[in-house]
């Protein structure tokens, strides 16, 4: 198996019960059966409660011996065609009618685990995902999901790259740019056969937008308002065509080149010595997306302030 697991084997001093929860997640068919070993194992990952001492024992423990099992599912992604089951690599391309991810449930709650992990967890996870490369497997359910029409696992897969953007760590910042893990979230925006926006008529919506391609512009624009630096660069300079190809988009695009131009004008005039200043040597165009996206904010402030005032009035 060419996954973490291939140098891990279930030790037999360990208490069975968290490897039995795990086991349970990976490969029972029963669909309430996975939602309560899940739930069971997102209250293990909890270690608020324990003392420093024992948190650390018990992180190094699970890490060591019990995360390969927690995430085997995303290395053992499973097609059901034709009544058979078949390995991702070996399934029919293009999918016959009735395929599906059989163990989508699996690495969907797999996906939640993970996201929590990086949030909860700081370096441990950090070491593992470096490791173990664990965000490509991850990624790579993003067009799995959209290969076999599963949305719910292209949003649980999305949760997962929103924990690590969300984190706003350099680290996570640099594993994502250099393993191009969002290019796979990007083109969901508008795939590469879209049909192209007519002038003059206002954008029509083609198959993929959907709650998941809400997910990816949600993802965007928190990097466009927290000014995530290095990955607002990414997405201008990389990914910036998947944006233009959706009309319904190209505000958000519009709104990162405006970020973009900003802070390589705040890095020029600090090389030269001068000022930071965000509104200085930007071109009209530039100001007036700055000005349009600061009049948005505003007004989703007051909306979200008016509905505040609602849920105290009653």
């Amino acid at each position: 198996r060419a996954g973490p697991l291939a140098p891990v084997a279930r030790d037999a001093a360990a208490p069975p019960a968290l490897f039995g929860i795990l086991r349970a997640l990976a490969v029972d068919d029963d669909a309430a059966v996975r939602n309560h070993a899940a739930d069971v194992a997102r209250l293990a990952l909890d270690a608020e409660s324990m003392d420093d001492a024992e948190k650390d024992a018990f992180m190094a423990t699970f890490y060591e011996r019990y995360m390969p099992w927690l995430v085997e599912p995303l290395y053992d992604v499973r097609i059901s065609e034709g009544g058979r089951e078949v390995a991702l690599d070996d399934a029919a391309r293009p999918p016959p009618p009735g395929a599906r991810v059989a163990n989508a449930g699996a690495c969907a709650h797999v996906c939640e685990l993970l996201a929590y992990c990086v949030r909860a967890h700081q370096y441990r996870m950090k070491y593992f995902v470096l490791r173990n490369n664990v965000a490509a497997k991850v990624v790579a359910l993003l067009e799995t999901g959209a290969r076999y029409g599963d949305k719910p696992l292209q949003l649980a897969a999305l949760r997962f790259v929103r924990a690590c953007v969300g984190a706003k760590d350099d680290f996570y910042n640099r594993y994502l740019v250099k393993n191009g893990s969002l290019g796979p979230a990007l083109r969901l925006l508008a795939p590469p056969d879209a049909a192209p926006a007519v002038e003059g008529r206002p954008p029509r919506l083609h198959p993929g937008d959907s709650l998941v391609t809400s997910a990816v512009a949600e993802l965007a624009e928190f990097v466009r308002a927290e000014n995530v630096k290095s990955l607002v660069a990414h997405l201008v300079e990389v990914h910036g065509d998947a944006l233009r190809r959706s009309p319904l988009h190209r505000p958000l695009l519009e709104g990162l080149e405006t970020r973009h131009a900003q802070n390589r004008d705040v890095l020029e005039r600090a090389s030269r010595g001068l000022p930071a200043t965000e509104d200085q040597r930007m071109t009209s165009a530039q100001l007036e997306r700055q000005r349009r996206i600061a009049t948005e904010d505003q007004d989703e402030a007051y909306f979200d302030d008016d509905e505040d005032d609602d849920d105290d009035d009653s």
